[in-house]
């Protein structure tokens, strides 16, 4: 367990049916911890207090979204019962999380905007691979398509601001930098990110209980492998014979 740093915390009004909480602006991994703590808290305690139903609890970097089934009237009882929850967090818990191995073919047949990417920065393809393999990146929250996440770590000088021009279709797989966040687009989509690989995992199946490879907390590495590398997974993927690798990671 760890100490809490009591960040500034404000509630505001989100619609009818709804309470935006929201942390100072920042991608960082103890405001990630704080976050998954209260939101668990949330979760366990507040439907014994309340009858309107919370039927969603919604992250982002340093917000989430209290979801209600109907439309609240007793706002202030219902935010300063969230202010008393919110001082009773007094530690956080380590995050027993995982590293998650993810291959990626940076090759340019694969990765459509690699070349217009490193001109752009000013950097090798090889330079760009490096600084891409080379953090530990933090899995902060899922969003904009079913296990689509957002990961905190990116190296600052491969921030880059997104397409002007968003494209119609970014393969599935596709791994790729927008602003100051990297991603992989788990099924085929519109986007407006710079692609730099892609991977041959089956990052999201709703088919299965696990259906995201990953969690809220887990670490995502990304591993530099060739086309050839590349076909071989994808067919054991098919196959189902290839096991994704995570190792365990205590904080």
């Amino acid at each position: 367990m760890s100490d809490v740093e009591k960040l500034p915390i404000i509630f505001k009004r989100f619609g009818d049916k709804a309470i935006l909480i929201e942390w100072p602006a920042q991608i960082d991994s103890q405001l990630l911890k704080l976050r998954i703590a209260y939101e668990k808290l949330i979760s366990e305690h507040f439907s014994s207090q309340f009858q309107n139903t919370l039927i969603d609890i919604v992250p982002a970097y340093h917000s989430i979204t209290l979801i209600f089934q109907n439309e609240i009237v007793n706002w202030n009882k219902i935010i300063q019962y969230l202010k008393t929850l919110y001082s009773q967090l007094n530690v956080l818990p380590n995050l027993n999380s995982r590293v998650v191995h993810i291959p990626v073919c940076y090759e340019n047949s694969l990765a459509s905007d690699i070349e217009e990417f490193a001109r752009l920065k000013k950097i090798s393809i090889q330079g760009i691979i490096d600084l891409h393999t080379q953090p530990l990146y933090e899995v902060y929250f899922f969003g904009f398509l079913p296990g689509f996440m957002y990961l905190g770590g990116l190296n600052k000088k491969l921030h880059h601001p997104r397409k002007d021009k968003p494209g119609l279709t970014v393969p599935k797989g596709a791994v790729a930098i927008g602003g100051q966040q990297t991603g992989i687009y788990p099924i085929n989509s519109p986007g407006g990110w710079h692609i730099i690989g892609n991977t041959p995992l089956e990052i999201f199946n709703p088919y299965i209980d696990s259906s995201s490879i990953a969690v809220m907390g887990d670490k995502i590495k990304f591993i530099a492998i060739s086309v050839q590398e590349y076909s071989q997974i994808q067919q054991s993927v098919i196959d189902g014979t290839y096991r994704v690798v995570y190792e365990n990671c205590h904080d």
